[in-house]
């Protein structure tokens, strides 16, 4: 039996077809706008040094330091993770999500998420070139890096990427339960890219919250966007 098709010719699915449908194009908006709040607002205490969120990033990388010293698994299990976010590996996923997408004629949601899985990473770059955040040292280091801190570029790419492309693809998924299902896994994922970071000591938690954030942004924006592109299109036809 031939599945449904809205107006602009896309295969309706009983999986998640994005967060516009969950939240509305509102609650996206929305989500859209407190996103990018938050990481403008840690970006400006970042860049005028506070020290209230220095003293508070420099406790909590401590204590979480401390304890990845005496959990082998943890740091094994974060350089997988921080391997997952690495840019080439994002590149694949990407790559991968987009075919099965146009395999599945979901031509808008094909490029809604490949704007979100190279936009995100891009603004990213553009922020920590602005803002030159340096690491945390450590005299007992569990990983390096070399670029600036503030977004962390794993962070966002895990949302950006990893959860974008788990329920960008969930989407072709007609049965909703089997949909979340494919897609949790991904989110999961995505969000301990993230946090992997500050287990292996290279990024400041803030860090971590501002790439998450980021990528939030980016997403919400393309799914308001893509909504109200949609409603525009179905009065006008």
């Amino acid at each position: 039996m031939p599945k449904p098709e809205d107006p602009a010719g896309e295969p309706k699915t009983a999986g998640p077809s994005g967060s516009a449908g969950i939240l509305g194009t509102k609650g996206v908006i929305l989500g859209a706008v407190f996103s990018a709040l938050v990481v403008l607002v840690i970006g400006w205490l970042v860049a005028r040094r506070w020290a209230p969120l220095l003293d508070l990033d420099s406790t909590m990388s401590s204590s979480v330091h401390a304890w990845a010293n005496t959990t082998p698994w943890a740091v094994q299990g974060s350089h997988v993770l921080a391997f997952l976010g690495r840019r080439e590996v994002c590149t694949l996923v990407t790559v991968l999500a987009v075919v099965v997408l146009l395999l599945a004629r979901r031509w808008r949601l094909s490029i809604a998420l490949v704007i979100v899985a190279t936009g995100a990473p891009l603004i990213t770059d553009v922020v920590k070139g602005v803002l030159e955040r340096p690491r945390p040292t450590w005299p007992d280091a569990l990983a390096t890096e070399t670029t600036y801190a503030y977004p962390s570029g794993h962070a966002t790419a895990g949302l950006a990427v990893w959860a974008a492309c788990g329920i960008a693809c969930a989407a072709v998924i007609r049965r909703r339960s089997v949909a979340v299902g494919f897609a949790l896994p991904w989110v999961i994922v995505g969000i301990a890219i993230g946090a992997s970071r500050v287990v292996l000591g290279v990024h400041w938690p803030s860090d971590v919250i501002g790439g998450w954030c980021l990528a939030l942004a980016v997403a919400f924006s393309v799914t308001s966007v893509g909504a109200l592109i949609g409603l525009l299109s179905r009065r006008l036809s």
